[in-house]
Formats: C-alpha cells, sequence, structure tokens
C-alpha cells in the first residue's frame, strides 16, 4: 500500500477511535446510536467505491424477512437499491456488503 494512502487510512481510524471514545461519555441511548453511525460513515464513505451506500435501518428479505433495526449497513445499490429517507431506510439483502448493531 502506498505510504501516502495508509497514513490517510490510519489517520481517519485515528480520530474514529478517538470520537467513539467521547461518544461512550453520552447517556442517550439513540443520540449514543446516531452519533456511532456518523463516526462509521465519515471513516468508511470515502473508502467505499461508487455506488455504495452507507444507512441505518431494516434489512429485508426477498422472503418476506424483516431485521430489527440496524445501526449502520453498508450496501452496493447497483445490486438492488435501497429505500431511502436520507440515510435511514429499508435495505435488500442482496445488496448488502456489511451490517453493524450494537451488542
Amino acid at each position: 500500500m502506498h505510504p501516502a494512502f495508509q497514513s490517510l487510512i490510519v489517520n481517519r481510524a485515528a480520530i474514529a477511535v478517538a470520537a467513539a471514545g467521547a461518544i461512550q461519555k453520552i447517556n442517550h441511548k439513540g443520540l449514543k446510536g446516531q452519533l456511532r453511525e456518523l463516526v462509521v460513515r465519515e471513516l468508511l464513505e470515502p473508502l467505499l467505491p461508487p455506488g455504495c451506500v452507507i444507512g441505518s435501518g431494516e434489512v429485508v428479505s426477498a422472503y418476506g424477512g424483516t431485521s430489527n433495526q440496524i445501526d449502520v449497513v453498508v450496501a452496493d445499490r447497483r445490486v438492488l437499491p435501497p429505500v431511502l429517507i436520507r440515510d435511514a431506510g429499508i435495505f435488500p439483502l442482496e445488496a448488502c456488503l456489511l451490517i453493524a448493531v450494537e451488542k
């Protein structure tokens, strides 16, 4: 990996880790979740190829199944586009590349 590219990624990761530490001091679960989503978005979005989207919401299957709330979803809209309002919505399972939920 080119040193300049590696340095940019390492710096982004360090900023995300520092922000995640600060978020831990917040008591409101909803606000904490939204801020976590923002940190992940800021870290990953610039590194994703065109056509990928980051959001939160539910993942649905072609057979009618629906997930619980997913905190962070990375999906490829070229496979199947999600139905989004801003960054939240419904993501087809077939297009999901990554999902993350709070333990």
